[in-house]
């Protein structure tokens, strides 16, 4: 919107294949992106929205589709974005089960991408292994415990 040009979403890029759109809009490192460009983008412009306001609407989001996992899932309920708004109590025990992880995850993301990619444990803020860092990307696929970095990585070993 600022340029008139059109942006596309990361998962298009994966899922759709590549175009020639100027502006990615990207999750990523968050757990609910993915690196789906290649090497087509080579600059980054970081907007980033109030905290408060975007963890109500990120909920939203989620509870429009499901809370679904995989992108084949979350296209299936596209028509239910916007239709109606989830009760409150959901929004509660979402929030109450996920805030810190969320607020980690916020700060992380921004780290990412001021720092060049530098692939930090998004718990403890730890620089990690990329062994460890393809593990946070999946985070359905392994139990916060399974990721745990003394466990992958190792409390004495020093990451640079």
């Amino acid at each position: 919107a600022l340029t008139g040009w059109p942006a596309k979403d990361e998962w298009d890029f994966e899922y759709l294949g590549m175009s020639n759109h100027p502006f990615i809009k990207a999750n990523y490192p968050h757990h609910e992106g993915i690196w789906g460009w290649d090497d087509a983008a080579d600059q980054v412009v970081m907007m980033i929205r109030n905290m408060r306001r975007s963890m109500v609407e990120y909920h939203d989001i989620l509870w429009d589709i499901g809370y679904a996992k995989t992108w084949e899932d979350a296209t299936k309920l596209l028509d239910d974005l916007y239709a109606a708004r989830p009760p409150i109590e959901d929004f509660l025990a979402w929030r109450d089960l996920r805030v810190m992880d969320e607020v980690k995850w916020y700060g992380w993301f921004i780290d990412y991408w001021m720092e060049g990619g530098l692939m930090r444990d998004m718990f403890n803020n730890k620089m990690t292994t990329p062994e460890h860092w393809n593990m946070l990307m999946m985070p359905t696929a392994y139990t916060k415990a399974e990721m745990d970095y003394d466990l992958i990585v190792g409390a004495d070993t020093v990451v640079t």
